[in-house]
């Protein structure tokens, strides 16, 4: 069993120097009061330095072997502040110049800026068909077009809009790189949307693309997406264990319950961060039936134990010996963590292997639905 990659948020938010950004290290202007530019070029030159500093603070940490997560963190939110200040520049030099003739890379950067943002995405959009109005000639409206898809992809209850905006750039683009990205995220929106039989089909008709019969890492990556696609609606494998604190629990205890198996290692910090998002997932629907089973495979019980007396998730834990066959987490066939399992209130599997912001999501419509 091995560690996944980290996939964050943070990842993201590290690419937020806009656009092809060229900047020279500079210091960030300090006690400055806001100032209007009177171009473009101006606002681009003005934020690149401020940006430029938070990227050399990353590269420094990332060579200090005793940086902290917290250290880190304070230099992804000062680059999230950065971005939304960005934005607004921008949008108040459109407002001043409405007749400029470098509008165009001044909407194009709004755009991919919110796009970064999950809290931002609607604007992301919005932004998006701005742009596509103004500039429908342009040679990145491409690019926006696909902001605009992927953005209304990740916006749960626009389901049927991504879907269009998706079929609609594979359509203008069918053998762009970026269509085959899109063609992954429509399989994603129809798996939210419960199509599931459609969700399959649209894998096995990508494995008919030239590129991908010529790719034996893409067939790979979507065969591996269609074995997790099978297990969808199959009963969850009978089991027995017991808790840390000598419950016994078995299938029989969940009967009724929507449940999350939660398979990690508290000395891993992947798993640790995906503990973040299976928490946020509890404390919001706990009370509303959800139940979490979560499932260690540190090297020994007792550290697992010391770390939730620590740090107590609040949901029942139990250890297994990864390497112990029979188990639960060998019969779900469970070879990387961390690892979500989505159970529904009739013993079923819901979703399998769901990470991160789609958890969420799911353990929502799952919930919503009664399922």
């Amino acid at each position: 069993m091995w560690m996944r990659a980290s996939l964050t948020m943070m990842a993201v938010l590290m690419l937020a120097a806009p656009g092809s950004l060229s900047m020279r290290a500079q210091d960030a202007p300090k006690g400055e009061a806001a100032r209007e530019l009177d171009s473009y070029e101006a606002v681009f030159e003005e934020f690149g330095r401020r940006y430029e500093v938070q990227q050399t603070k990353l590269d420094r940490l990332a060579k200090d072997e005793n940086a902290s997560p917290q250290e880190r963190q304070a230099v992804f939110d000062e680059i999230r502040k950065i971005d939304i200040e960005y934005v607004a520049a921008l949008q108040r030099y459109i407002q001043r110049f409405p007749n400029a003739k470098d509008l165009e890379p001044a909407r194009y950067e709004i755009v991919i800026t919110l796009s970064r943002h999950e809290d931002r995405l609607s604007d992301a959009v919005r932004a998006a068909d701005d742009y596509l109005k103004e500039h429908a000639g342009s040679e990145r409206a491409k690019d926006v077009q696909f902001a605009r898809a992927q953005s209304l992809t990740r916006t749960p209850g626009r389901e049927e809009e991504a879907l269009k905006a998706l079929d609609s750039f594979i359509g203008a683009w069918p053998g762009a790189e970026e269509s085959d990205f899109a063609r992954t995220m429509r399989v994603r929106v129809l798996l939210f949307m419960d199509r599931t039989q459609e969700a399959e089909e649209a894998l096995r008709q990508m494995l008919k693309l030239d590129k991908v019969k010529k790719s034996a890492e893409a067939q790979q990556f979507i065969d591996r997406q269609l074995d997790d696609m099978d297990w969808i609606g199959r009963e969850l494998p009978k089991f027995t264990l017991s808790t840390l604190d000598n419950k016994a629990l078995s299938n029989e205890d969940f009967k009724g319950k929507p449940m999350l198996i939660f398979i990690w290692d508290s000395n891993s910090s992947v798993c640790l961060e995906e503990l973040g998002f299976v928490k946020a997932a509890w404390d919001k629907y706990k009370d509303l039936g959800l139940n979490i089973l979560g499932i260690s495979v540190n090297e020994s019980r007792p550290a697992l134990e010391q770390y939730l007396k620590r740090a107590p998730t609040g949901f029942a834990n139990t250890w297994m010996d990864r390497a112990a066959e029979g188990t639960l987490i060998k019969r779900l066939d469970v070879t990387a963590i961390p690892f979500n399992v989505l159970v529904d209130s009739q013993g079923r599997v819901y979703r399998y292997d769901v990470r991160s912001d789609e958890l969420m999501r799911y353990v929502t419509r799952m919930i919503e639905r009664g399922k």
